[in-house]
């Protein structure tokens, strides 16, 4: 099967459940997006010295419908990225497809569900796989087959418990190895008080290679607790520890706080997580962002973006990007957003590599029709 294209079984599931919708789903909700961009980006490749300039064109649209069948929910949806740009050396034509299905039922005590989807994105991209060093025609290819059950134990406790097969492979260049992810977790929250929930969450995971090649185990642990003040502001904190066979990573945890004002809104959330690589095994990543924005009137928005990332990979490998934007709402279906953005990527024993983004981006939505 070609690991390029999304499985042939659902995507004739999905012309199938288009069809259907009409005879066999009591209520439905269909959304449409899409969206148009313009960009230039003065170093696409993010090299030290700068080997060209392109404009990108890209144009994504996007589909997705939601089913009620008596207590079960079926959401299903498809997203097309096609980029087109003045350069194909720096920047080459790509057309990414998105596809998933989500179904869930609802049971006397909770919940269970069943989900797939499969993505494309260029490598350099994915954030996952980054290095700096990736050939720009790398694709990253993911299938994600899910299930999860929730459940209400009291009325103040519940319990969540998921597993999932995930299938990356990688095409277009770059010495990746392709391999499979099998991951079990169970976590249990309970209620402490109407502001505050505190919870544990135990996970398993094995990484595999695919073509053979020893596997690699990971383990991890972590409390938290979630928290919220008032209608403003919230919250979430949380630590623990992760270790494979040789007792590697040692600590991961997370951050986050997000407020909404009358005019303005604020988050920031900083952590490290223990994530599978296509570079092999697992790796330490660390990040931090942080999102503000302000409604200037009714039809107008501004904001400002930064984020911080450090993959520690065969060495650390730090991207900073900050970006500034403003937002005209044109109309309750269309929204047209100008931003300018700075990237820098800093690998130990190279020049630091820096780009310049001006974009412009015309974007529609609309649902329940």
């Amino acid at each position: 099967m070609n690991s390029r294209h999304p499985d042939s079984f659902f995507i004739i599931l999905f012309i199938l459940l288009f069809y259907a919708t009409q005879s066999w789903a009591e209520t439905w909700q269909h959304s449409m997006t899409a969206r148009i961009s313009e960009i230039y980006d003065t170093n696409p490749v993010m090299s030290p010295t700068s080997q060209g300039e392109v404009t990108r064109a890209v144009f994504e649209p996007g589909y997705s419908l939601l089913g009620h069948i008596g207590d079960s929910e079926l959401k299903v949806g498809l997203a097309l990225l096609f980029a087109r740009s003045s350069n194909e050396t720096l920047s080459p034509m790509r057309n990414n497809p998105t596809v998933f299905l989500d179904w869930s039922q609802q049971v006397d005590s909770g919940e269970f569900g069943l989900l797939y989807k499969y993505a494309e994105i260029a490598t350099r991209d994915s954030a996952i796989d980054t290095t700096g060093l990736e050939p720009v025609t790398s694709t990253r290819s993911l299938r994600h087959f899910g299930v999860k059950i929730n459940n209400t134990l009291s009325e103040r406790s519940s319990l969540a418990a998921d597993g999932s097969l995930e299938k990356i492979s990688y095409s277009g260049g770059g010495n990746y190895i392709d391999y499979n992810l099998r991951s079990v977790s169970i976590g249990l929250n309970y209620l402490w008080t109407e502001q505050s929930t505190p919870f544990i969450k135990l996970s398993h995971s094995t990484y595999e290679p695919e073509g053979g090649g020893s596997s690699n185990q990971l383990d991890s642990a972590d409390f938290g607790l979630t928290w919220k003040t008032s209608d403003n502001l919230e919250g979430t904190l949380q630590g623990g520890r992760a270790k494979n066979g040789n007792d590697e990573f040692g600590t991961q945890g997370a951050a986050a706080l997000q407020y909404t004002g009358q005019r303005s809104t604020f988050a920031i959330n900083a952590g490290r997580q223990i994530l599978p690589s296509g570079i092999g095994g697992f790796f330490k990543a660390d990040q931090a962002n942080t999102n503000w924005s302000y409604t200037l009137n009714e039809r107008n928005k501004t904001g400002i973006d930064f984020g911080w990332r450090n993959n520690h990979v065969f060495t650390d490998i730090i991207y900073r990007t900050g970006t500034f934007w403003l937002q005209h709402d044109l109309d309750p279906l269309w929204l047209m957003r100008a931003y300018c953005q700075r990237n820098v990527l800093q690998r130990a024993g190279m020049d630091d590599a820096a780009s310049n983004m001006v974009g412009i981006t015309l974007a529609y939505s609309y649902s329940d029709f």
